[in-house]
């Protein structure tokens, strides 16, 4: 038996109201200060927790002069009282715990208010006027002046004195005017007892029943009610009174069934007038408690856990269960409820009695789970639960799970080799009734085996061997313990067959195999026999040659063991006299066994075969080199003869030929038998070539070398890829062999040419980026150990080399790219619908890129300068998806646009996909911000050298140069003239800044001279010349905004560099823009002459403009390119250039004398 301890922890609930110390009539002299402590209210809770923490509070306290100390139950006047405004002060306490729900319990508290002299006396009027007879005696009264005190007792007595009235008068010190009124002599009156009824389980605020009294002196006068004490102690908490109308009230719970309520209660009430003298009377209100059927029965425990044996006696009750009820006169009635739905019990409904109707089973069912429910004659119910626990007895026998155990074990497995396992089964489920013992009864006499008592496992004590002994037979027994009875049993049979093992080698009949037989003769040559012990296919034997016939001469019997020659050993090129054959004998087991045997055959010789040539070979052939001198060794003859003991002889043994050309020869082998065998052997002997000329690439019939062209290769090519072959080089020499070597133009080592089959072979990476074309030189030559000395090699005349081309074709490998991420530009004002705004593009190293880039915006919006959040701007421009020329969709002519576009612009690669991106800022151009250059030459020559033109610009301006337009310059009469007029607007590289025409001249550091003066005079700017020669791009102009002088001499129209400064006057909008490049300038990298783009003068023009153009009466021009009065020269050679600026006051006509707008329409 097993004990162990249970602690079984009860936990408390809320069910206790506080309980509260009587308090009696307390009293309180008026005015007071606040604070002032009146009493305190004492209340416990037995409760644990938060249920038996307690809280004071005054119900209804709106108006009262009084507070509670939530805490302490401290009562204080939260203000002061006049006796004379109030006497009494009677209120309820509440006091309640912190359970959940929280109980309460109240308590009445009666405060009266004594009084103190804090009053004076005062008068009914103010001024009494009163009429005395003149004729009225000594000590007449002839009025009566009246005061009152609101004090009580002797403090509100009032005593008169007279001052004044010259003595002729007097008062009585204690005369009043008395209003007759009741005395307070009789205290109020009432029955001695009051008895009431109260039914258990009314809620709080019940009114019990009703105090009368009558007050003799005054039956009007409302009375006050006071309980002075409550019978049995505790019960303070359950009634109270209401002081003006003499209620009895519930205020606490009432529980006839609970013992902790009493059934009777008595009420000491006292009751009194107010008044003064205050009158009281005490009477009794008795107060019984009726008892309801409100509790419902309950039982002594909600849980009963019992055991039974399985062979429990009916005759005896399982178990009786009892309930009370705490109510009066009951009858109580059990059921069961629940888990008897097999009827297995039977309950008495009047005593609780279960009683079990069948039998029971611990092996069907260890538990009965049972609810019992007890109801009284209201029908109000309790229940419990009954757990029957069905313990085990020992009444089931072991039983076998076979009549017949088989098994089988191998033989020489080892000693506690696991056999098998028998098994008996006991439906009793415990332990101790199922615990079963295995024994052997019978079959096990030499004790070959073992036999678990506990598990049933029978295992092998020794090993077994079937060639001895074929198995057992035993007889097993079970039993288990019956306490009563003794020991129960079964037995069953148990048959082991010892199976047999492959243990044994097959063995041979005889130790020495050894036959002899001739060479020429075939069939049985011996039997072989061998035996095996072991039983069924483990001693069946088979035969195989397993060594000494890798000829394939011999076979042997697989299950006869006959060895047979197959054929002659005669037959044999090269004779063998002796055999030793390895014969195993094998069973079939598995896995086999076997045994060897070596049978040794010896052969008889024959004379039946004739020499044979070893050296040389039938046919052999035997080369003899051009020019060798007589006696050149040629080969040393060998003949043999498979016959044994056979000496071979030839004709000769060596053989010194002298022959000028091949010639053949014919040598005879005889052997010594009998008779001798003969052989004869023809030589063949021919004269061959020497390796002593030069191979060639082969050439054109008139000698020139032929350059070889390789298929084109793709760049990145797989490495160890073959190309071709060089073209093959030919060698008179005959039997040579070519060797071919890269010797030049493979420095990067990209190329291998293979020394024999001339394949040239990639080993490097082609890239089209870094080296489109290769040319490399291959040289052909005898020699396997060249090694190529750097050259110089001339393909022209060495015929040993071979010039070859390799062209790499481009792939899409490199990524494309936006040289600038963010791209400022503008549009004029003026633009046309469809206008090209600029063109964008990517730079992509890759050949073939042309045509795969499509480009698209992918956002449009409108930047204002005032700021705010970007505008939407979609459909303002597009772009050309094929050239990425960006175009207008709409004119700009009458917009406001004080800010600028921003696209979005994105380049896909269409092969690849690959996206890239930048960003393009358009400027609505207005007039000043453009700038005219005025070109003496065609529009169509102009536009081949744009590209030139827009890098000088730039490099003169150091901005971005943004060509917008290129145009002929036509007269009045609309013909052109042979002028070119190119628009154009520069970015500040810094700020990316649109620049103004005159910030462009006046502020830029490369922009000077001419070029300077004629952006400055277009907008009405002084020029200022400073410097003493040509203008060569290094040096800054210098100016000024003073006004612009309109009076100037007629050669202040020629710009003289080597005069002192000077003003120069534009008329109208354009001055004539010369020198605009020096010799020494930033371009002068541009080559001079012939076809130049420049000359050297610095001009821009086809051909140039040369120096000697000008006539010595044009020296002070300076090679400016204009005649002394400052016009065009005449020749059509003359390229001068004009930079103007546009006014809109103008047409764009020019005069060509005077590169100057025409006048206004």
């Amino acid at each position: 038996m097993v004990a162990a301890e249970v602690q079984i922890i009860i936990t408390d609930t809320n069910d206790n109201a506080p309980a509260i110390q009587p308090i009696r009539v307390t009293v309180l002299q008026e005015q007071s200060s606040e604070g002032t402590i009146i009493t305190t209210v004492v209340a416990n809770d037995p409760d644990q927790g938060d249920g038996g923490m307690v809280t004071y509070s005054i119900l209804n306290q709106v108006d009262l002069p009084v507070s509670i100390d939530p805490n302490t139950g401290v009562i204080t006047i939260s203000e002061v009282i006049d006796r004379e405004d109030i006497s009494w002060v009677n209120f309820t306490v509440v006091v309640s715990d912190a359970g959940d729900p929280a109980l309460t319990s109240t308590v009445d508290v009666n405060l009266r208010v004594t009084d103190i002299n804090d009053n004076n006396p005062s008068f009914n009027q103010t001024i009494y006027v009163s009429m005395v007879n003149e004729s009225s005696s000594v000590g007449e009264c002839f009025t009566f002046i009246v005061a009152s005190d609101a004090d009580a007792g002797d403090f509100g007595a009032v005593t008169y004195t007279l001052s004044g009235g010259d003595g002729l008068f007097e008062i009585s010190s204690e005369t009043l005017i008395v209003d007759v009124t009741d005395t307070n002599e009789f205290a109020p009156t009432a029955d001695p007892e009051f008895p009431f009824t109260l039914p258990e389980g009314e809620p709080p605020g019940t009114v019990v029943g009703e105090i009368t009294a009558i007050d003799p002196d005054s039956p009007d006068t409302p009375l006050i009610y006071i309980i002075s004490d409550i019978q049995p102690p505790g019960a303070e908490g359950i009634f109270t009174i209401d002081s003006e109308t003499g209620e009895i009230i519930l205020i606490g719970e009432i529980d006839s069934d609970n013992a902790s309520f009493s059934d009777e209660y008595r009420i000491n009430i006292i009751i009194s007038d107010g008044g003064n003298p205050e009158r009281t009377t005490t009477v009794v209100s008795v107060i019984t408690i009726m008892d309801l059927n409100d509790t419902p029965p309950s039982f002594g425990q909600g849980y009963y856990n019992i055991s039974v044996s399985e062979d429990f006696d009916t005759k005896n009750p399982v178990i009786t269960l009892s309930a009370t009820d705490p109510d009066e006169n009951t009858a109580l009635t059990y059921r069961i409820t629940r888990g008897n739905e097999d009827s297995s019990f039977l309950i008495s409904s009047d005593t609780g009695e279960i009683r079990l109707l069948g039998t029971f089973d611990h092996e069907t069912r260890q538990l009965y789970e049972l609810t019992v429910s007890v109801t009284d004659q209201g029908g109000l119910e309790s229940t419990a639960v009954v757990d029957i626990h069905v313990t085990d007895v020992n009444d089931n026998e072991p039983r076998f799970t076979e009549s017949l155990y088989q098994f089988s074990v191998c033989e020489n497995e080892p000693t506690g080799f696991e056999i098998g396992r028998i098994q008996a089964l006991d439906n009793d489920l415990s332990l101790s009734n199922n615990d079963i013992i295995y024994t052997i009864l019978t079959g096990n006499e030499d004790g070959s085996l073992m036999l678990d008592p506990a598990t049933g496992i029978i295992t092998s004590t020794r090993p077994y061997d079937s060639e001895v002994e074929e198995g057992f037979t035993l007889t097993v027994e079970a039993r288990n313990h019956r306490i009563q009875d003794g020991p129960i049993t079964d037995t069953s049979v148990v048959s082991i067959l010892i199976v047999d093992k492959n243990d044994n080698d097959p063995q041979f009949g005889r130790t020495d195999y050894s036959q002899n037989i001739r060479e020429t003769e075939t069939g049985t040559v011996d039997a072989i026999f061998a035996t095996d012990i072991d039983s069924g296919v483990n001693g069946i034997v088979s035969y195989r040659i397993i060594e000494g016939n890798s000829l394939a001469l011999f076979s042997i019997g697989e299950t006869n063991g006959l060895l047979t020659l197959i054929r002659p050993i005669s037959s044999l090129r090269d004779p063998v006299f002796e055999f030793q054959l390895v014969v195993e004998a094998f069973d079939m087991g598995n896995p086999s066994r076997s045994s060897n045997q070596t049978v040794v055959i010896t052969v008889g010789d024959d004379n039946d075969r004739a020499p044979i040539f070893l050296v040389p070979r039938p046919g052999e052939v035997f080369e003899l080199p051009e020019n060798e001198p007589p006696g050149y060794f040629l080969v040393c003859l060998n003949a043999t003869d498979r016959d044994p003991e056979t000496t071979v002889k030839s004709s000769t043994n060596s053989s010194r030929l002298r022959p000028e050309t091949g010639t053949t020869l014919v040598v005879l082998a005889s052997d010594q038998g009998q008779p001798p065998r003969r052989t004869p052997l023809q030589i063949i002997i021919e004269v061959t070539d020497k390796a002593d000329t030069d191979p060639e690439f082969p050439t054109d019939p008139d000698g020139t070398p032929v350059k070889q062209n390789l298929p084109p290769v793709p760049e990145g090519i797989a490495t160890l890829t073959v190309l071709a072959n060089v073209t093959r080089a030919v060698d008179p020499d005959l039997n040579s062999t070519i060797y071919y070597f890269i010797v030049s133009g493979n420095n990067d080592g990209l190329f291998e040419v293979h020394p024999t089959t001339g394949e040239i072979i990639v080993v490097g990476t082609l890239d089209f980026e870094n080296q489109p074309t290769h040319t490399i030189v291959v040289k052909a030559t005898n020699d396997v150990n060249f090694v190529p000395s750097g050259g110089p090699y001339d393909v022209s005349t060495d015929r040993t080399l071979k010039e070859v081309f390799i062209s790499v074709t481009d792939i899409n490998d490199n990524p494309h790219v936006f040289l600038d991420q963010l791209i400022v530009t503008g549009v004029p004002r003026d633009a046309p619908v469809d206008s090209a705004v600029i063109t964008v593009s990517v730079n992509d190293p890759d050949a073939n890129s042309v045509g795969n880039i499509m480009y698209r915006i992918t956002r449009a919006v409108f930047i204002s300068n005032q700021g705010g959040d970007p505008r939407t701007a979609s459909g303002i421009f597009y772009i050309d998806e094929d050239t990425g020329t960006i175009r207008t969709n709409t004119r700009f002519v009458e917009s406001d646009l004080d800010g600028f576009f921003e696209l979005d612009i994105e380049a896909v690669d269409k092969e690849t996909g690959v996206e890239v991106g930048t960003v393009v800022q358009i400027h609505v151009l207005e007039s000043d911000q453009r700038v005219v250059l005025v070109i003496e030459d065609s529009v169509t020559n102009v536009r081949l050298k744009i590209d030139i033109l827009r890098e000088l610009l730039s490099n003169l301006t150091g901005g971005i140069v943004r060509i917008d337009d290129i145009t002929a310059v036509v007269d009045e009469n609309g013909n052109r003239i042979g002028q070119t007029m190119v628009f154009f607007h520069v970015v500040d590289r810094e700020t990316n800044q649109i620049q103004d025409s005159g910030t462009v001249v006046r502020y830029n550091k490369f922009l000077g001279g001419g070029a300077a003066g004629a952006a400055g005079a277009a907008r009405g700017q002084q020029l200022v010349i400073t410097e003493k020669d040509s203008y060569d791009g290094r040096h800054n102009q210098g100016f000024d905004d003073t006004d612009f002088k309109k009076e100037y001499e007629y050669q202040e129209g020629i710009v003289n560099f080597d005069g002192e400064d000077m003003y120069v006057d534009q008329a109208h909008d354009a001055l004539i823009m010369t020198s605009l490049v020096g010799k020494n300038s930033r371009r002068d990298n541009f080559a001079y002459g012939d076809g130049s783009s420049l000359n050297e003068n610095g001009l821009i023009g086809e051909g140039g403009f040369h120096d000697n153009y000008f006539s010595e009466e044009r020296t002070n021009s300076r090679e400016s390119g204009l005649n002394r009065d400052g016009s065009f020269p005449s020749s059509p050679e003359n390229q001068t250039v004009c930079l103007v600026a546009p006014s809109p006051e103008h047409k764009r006509h020019l005069h060509r004398d005077e590169c100057l707008f025409s006048e206004p329409a």
